[in-house]
């Protein structure tokens, strides 16, 4: 299970910063699907444990907690008063 979800959590990872960081009004449902990945891989750790998808999965878990935080800490985006 290890082989199958490095790539995905790595991606997820990266487009995960990538997002949150460019597309502020995106937040919510961005950390939303990172939460799912997150959660399918915590079920593949339960399905066949192993040591190297648990420190994976233990990454992800802080990656997100502190992108979580930050969101919560953050003001709301401003709408455009432009239109």
């Amino acid at each position: 299970m290890f082989a199958a979800f490095v790539l995905p959590v790595l991606f997820s990872i990266g487009g995960g910063l990538y997002g949150y960081f460019r597309f502020a009004e995106r937040r919510p449902m961005l950390l939303l699907n990172l939460m799912l990945i997150f959660l399918l891989g915590a079920y593949a750790q339960h399905a066949q444990p192993s040591e190297g998808l648990f420190s994976l999965l233990l990454l992800d878990g802080a990656f997100l907690f502190f992108l979580l935080v930050h969101h919560l800490q953050s003001s709301a985006p401003k709408a455009n008063p432009a239109g």
